[in-house]
């Protein structure tokens, strides 16, 4: 915990060089709360002033009912006072016309520099998620028995002005069965890993009918005998299993795993739908699922005044109702069908209770982040027209004033109070914390903005490395180091090094761009490399990752269904057959990178 304050120490002091201001007491202030509160004032207490700041900026000014738990001194709070005062006015608390973004970026910086820091929750706040997780279900039951038939219809219509080609294309590819599944890289419910996904020997009726199991997993025809394969009735499918990961100290991420034959069409109908989504000249322009600068690059626009909001959504992936996707895929029966076929229906709780699903699924399904963008556009494209489907032409001049990103949305202005109560009528919830409307400040996919200025802090992703040992640690620990100078945040950065350089890591410096666990520098650093000659590159003697494959030996007939599945032609897939899977740790060692050296 002592690193991590005189971490903030150094980037405290970072951003007083560049405002011009002392943050001795501000640093006493974190000390004392980090004594008395521990670790969590430094990932919640802070993160929540910050949400205060946020708040302020978009009210344009700050209110009594902001900043709880710190003292004030006149119109504003005493800590952060130096940089506050160049953003508010000391005596009323009203934003300054022509507010420090230097200030604003800084008090972002500091509150939010280890809001993400991957850690354990408690127990109790991980009986909390699942608490959650389980009102989410009973609350979209609740939102389900409202919605009317009509409701329901004037979503699909909108859905299928807008995705109908796309719909239509999918479709002929399920009934022609032309699509390509894939095993993904995540565990399964049914706890299959790497090559032993090729070997599955369950399959589920309700797929059978749409996804036959000797054209999609047999590599050829002719070979069912050889291929023992049980097909499960509804009643003896594995439910998909929900499981916390680390996210926050705050609240652990909620996902669910899904069972191997699920989500290996799940993937199939996903690795097809996406590029039809992007590629459609109506809706491409309005999702995204590869890039996320058009998202940054509108969120910019608005923090600049033409009139554009971001929109977060809270339990994005959890609320979007099953009845929804049927209703809007109802013109299609195959390609609906295909997508329920592949839909887990129960949910596993850690607690060891089995729970039916009203969503349509949880994060971890393949098929839930394509699907959530559709239900999102259209739902919001319905508010934007007091609840009567757009047309055509009307969408199209919606390009490059509406997009949809996973739960990242932006949306004109003028259509904010309308699309709120749309998106809240089909049961999804606005995370008003950190949506924008008003002001200047606007974010959206990781790029925070204020009047055109990029604000969006760096943050800290893991606790420190204690020995060399720890080699994922490291390379977030270099990445912080790496970001933190790219930033101008020159003593963090140095003092994030310092940590490395005293477990013998990060003593040779390289040219930014150069991929190695080393510190970077803008300038060429002053150093002999070595000449390539087989390569033609230069390179140079580094620390690296070295995450090796754990062991997993696939053969006969599974072996030739998994080289007919996809090429692993590339250096990088040699030896396939033996090894596969996420490594299972990650190691650090020298070797040779190359050098990107600038013309």
């Amino acid at each position: 915990m002592k690193s991590l304050t005189k971490l903030w120490q150094y980037a405290a002091l970072d951003c007083a060089a560049m405002c011009s201001i002392r943050i001795e007491r501000d640093y006493q202030t974190v000390l004392a709360r980090v004594k008395h509160e521990g670790l969590s004032f430094l990932t919640m207490t802070l993160p929540s002033f910050c949400s205060d700041f946020e708040l302020a900026l978009d009210r344009g000014y700050v209110g009594s009912d902001l900043f709880h738990g710190f003292k004030w001194t006149g119109g504003l709070p005493a800590f952060l006072s130096g940089f506050l005062s160049l953003v508010f006015d000391k005596s009323s608390g009203l934003l300054q016309p022509s507010a420090s973004v230097e200030a604003i970026a800084s008090v972002r910086q500091l509150c939010l520099l280890f809001k993400k820091i991957e850690m354990e929750c408690t127990p109790r706040r991980k009986a909390a998620a699942i608490t959650a997780y389980e009102e989410c279900e009973d609350d979209l039951r609740r939102v389900s028995e409202k919605l009317t038939p009509a409701d329901l219809q004037l979503l699909a219509k909108q859905a299928w002005i807008v995705f109908g080609d796309v719909f239509d294309a999918l479709n002929k590819d399920v009934e022609s069965f032309e699509l390509s599944p894939r095993h993904g890289p995540g565990e399964t419910a049914d706890k299959l890993r790497a090559n032993a996904k090729f070997s599955q020997k369950e399959w589920t009726q309700r797929m059978e009918t749409i996804f036959p199991f000797s054209h999609y997993v047999l590599p050829r025809v002719g070979v069912l005998s050889d291929w023992p394969v049980s097909h499960l009735s509804p009643e003896q499918e594995h439910p998909a299993k929900v499981v916390l990961v680390p996210k926050t100290q705050k609240t652990p991420r909620v996902i669910a795993e899904e069972p191997t034959a699920l989500q290996y069409m799940q993937q199939a109908l996903k690795c097809r739908l996406v590029p039809l989504l992007e590629q459609d000249p109506l809706c491409g322009p309005l999702v995204g699922f590869t890039h996320q600068e058009p998202n940054r690059q509108l969120a910019r626009r608005g923090s600049l005044g033409e009139g554009i909001a971001t929109l977060d959504l809270s339990e994005a992936s959890d609320r979007v109702l099953n009845s929804a996707v049927l209703a809007i895929l109802s013109p299609w029966p195959s390609l609906s069908e295909a997508v329920q076929a592949c839909r887990s229906q129960e949910a596993l709780l850690p607690n060891g209770k089995k729970l039916p699903l009203v969503k349509f699924a949880s994060m971890g399904s393949a098929l839930c982040f394509p699907m959530e963008e559709i239900v999102f556009l259209s739902v919001i494209l319905l508010g934007m027209n007091h609840g009567k489907p757009l047309t055509r032409p009307e969408v199209f001049n919606l390009h490059g004033r509406v997009r949809v990103y996973g739960d990242d949305i932006i949306i004109p202005v003028d259509r904010v109070e309308d699309c709120v109560k749309s998106l809240e009528a089909y049961g999804l919830k606005v995370n008003h914390t950190k949506s924008f409307w008003n002001g200047k400040f606007r974010e959206s996919c990781g790029g925070d903005f204020y009047d055109g200025e990029w604000v969006t802090p760096v943050r800290v992703k893991s606790l420190f490395p204690q020995s060399r040992r720890d080699g994922a640690s490291i390379v977030s620990t270099m990445e912080l180091c790496n970001r933190l100078y790219e930033n101008g945040y020159w003593k963090a950065s140095r003092f994030v090094l310092d940590v490395l350089q005293s477990i013998g890591i990060g003593h040779t410096v390289v040219p930014y761009g150069t991929v190695a666990v080393a510190p970077i520098t803008f300038q060429e650093p002053t150093r002999n490399y070595v000449f390539d000659k087989d390569l033609h590159h230069w390179k140079v003697r580094v620390h690296v990752v070295h995450a090796k494959a754990p062991s997993s030996v696939l053969d006969g007939l599974p072996a030739l269904m998994k080289c007919f599945s996809g090429d692993y032609s590339a250096p990088e897939n040699e030896g396939h057959l033996s090894r596969a899977g996420r490594p299972r740790s990650t190691h650090v060692k020298r070797g040779w990178a190359r050098v990107e050296l600038r013309a």
